[in-house]
């Protein structure tokens, strides 16, 4: 719900101020002039341009306004200069009372800039209002925490569904597409109620914004897709690392699993009847199990062989074991050292999230501060922003005096830091993949090292009742 409580539009000349203030009723309101020329298209452009809809007649920023806001103002046949103009708004959505304000014509403040009252207009002038500074028709003003119209859909209750664009992406259903079927200025017959909707990128964009307000199914249905979509996604992610710890396991274990799919799907069948574990020479691991325990049955009835370089063979023996142990022990360390790297990795990209939402949050405040806003100057600058006086940062005396770095060094510190953590996180990243080759190495030598003991077994050793 937007409700419009009231609307005031100031234009300032050399010789007085000039200007349109009022209280709006529920119901029906008409705005009418005498002569029926003057004034009307002001006030509903003011509405327009306080909620930074007014692509909806043209374009966007104060050039689409008419010219009592940017050159001059007549009056009783006398023109006056525009030297300031703005416009204040109060509306309600059911709950709370905000005021909106925006200059057109103003030196040292953008257009772009709106200001947040959270109160009524009528407290507003009064002075000691809670208020916040945002940008609108910038980039990410319907997605920041910043962006006006990120702020008005949240203040109107509003979940705009994400559409697609003519760019083969997807973007957010702009409010300015969403009101243009609701802020109709009728001027060129009713062939199109919705002909001055705007431009911007969004495939079939008439149809989406009905199907929008009509609460049709065409847009949930959307949404449901994008979800399944995520949540395929997510699902195939977490098979693949099911299927890669698989083999990470079943190389350790010298086995090669088979029919294992790469890609979730659907079983009919109880998959275990599907998913086969062979020995690494192709052997079916049941059998490979039995023949394990047929020849530790002969491992235990063996007796040494009388060969003339016995004593050379046991050595050998003794030393390829003692490297298999080694081996054995090298992977198990790789695989830990391997956990911590993966360990490192999450935490390092948890990290960078962090930091890159505070380099966006500090470049808004930058961004609108370069627009004229004020907030947070008096603070910036050591001033308490209350009773005017000097504000130190810590209630313990101070010996030196700190420096409280500014938002530009703020967003180079912060940016260096993401440098540092991207430069770390490549770092790991390539440990990773290195202690993974490392491991495939040792895990092929422990492979080749086992064959050569179980040989030179067979060389040193018999089974009784055999030559």
């Amino acid at each position: 719900m937007l409700q419009i409580n009231r609307l005031k539009i100031t234009i300032r000349t050399a010789e007085q101020d000039f200007g349109f203030d009022h209280t709006f009723t529920k119901g029906l309101n008409f705005i009418a002039s005498d002569d029926n020329t003057c004034g009307k298209s002001s006030v509903i452009e003011g509405i327009y341009y306080a909620l930074g809809f007014e692509e909806i007649i043209g374009g966007k920023g104060e050039k689409v306004l008419t010219s009592v806001y940017k050159n001059s103002i007549e009056y009783n046949g006398k023109p006056f200069n525009t030297l300031e103009s703005e416009v204040y708004l109060e509306v309600y959505n059911a709950v709370d009372i905000v005021t909106l304000h925006r200059t057109a014509k103003m030196e040292n403040r953008d257009s772009r800039l709106v200001t947040v009252y959270y109160d009524r207009l009528e407290s507003v002038e009064k002075g000691s209002v809670d208020y916040e500074d945002m940008y609108v028709h910038m980039p990410y003003s319907a997605t920041r925490e910043k962006g006006f119209h990120t702020f008005l859909e949240r203040y109107l209750g509003l979940d705009l569904p994400y559409v697609n664009t003519y760019n083969d992406s997807e973007s957010k259903l702009y409010l300015q597409l969403l009101f243009s079927s609701m802020f109709i200025e009728q001027k060129r017959g009713w062939a199109d109620i919705v002909s001055g909707m705007p431009n911007l990128g969004i495939k079939e964009a008439k149809q989406r914004t009905i199907e929008y307000i009509l609460n049709l199914d065409t847009i949930e249905n959307g949404k449901k897709k994008i979800d399944l979509t995520d949540e395929k996604n997510q699902i195939e992610r977490a098979w693949n690392d099911v299927v890669e710890a698989v083999g990470v396991d079943g190389r350790s274990a010298q086995c090669n699993v088979s029919n294992l799919p790469n890609s979730p799907r659907i079983l009919k069948e109880n998959v275990s009847a599907k998913v086969s574990i062979f020995y690494v020479n192709g052997q079916d691991i049941n059998i490979h199990l039995s023949d394990l325990k047929d020849e530790l049955g002969r491992l235990s009835a063996l007796k040494p062989r009388v060969i003339d370089n016995f004593d050379e063979l046991q050595i050998e023996l003794q030393e390829t074991e003692k490297q298999i142990d080694l081996i054995a022990n090298a992977i198990y360390e790789a695989r830990i050292k391997l956990n911590l790297e993966d360990a490192s990795i999450k935490s390092l990209r948890e990290n960078l999230d962090t930091i890159k939402i505070d380099i966006a949050n500090n470049k808004d405040a930058a961004r609108l501060r370069k627009l004229g806003s004020d907030i947070g100057s008096e603070i910036m600058n050591g001033i308490c922003p209350v009773c005017n006086q000097t504000i130190a940062d810590t209630l313990l005396p101070l010996a030196n005096d700190f420096h409280v770095m500014s938002i530009d060094e703020n967003i180079k510190h912060l940016v260096a830091q993401k440098e540092m953590f991207e430069f770390a996180l490549e770092g790991h990243s390539e440990t990773k993949e290195e202690l993974k080759n490392s491991i495939s190495q040792l895990e092929s030598t422990l492979f080749t090292l086992r064959r050569l003991a179980l040989s030179l077994r067979s060389d040193l050793y018999a089974e009784y009742g055999s030559q």
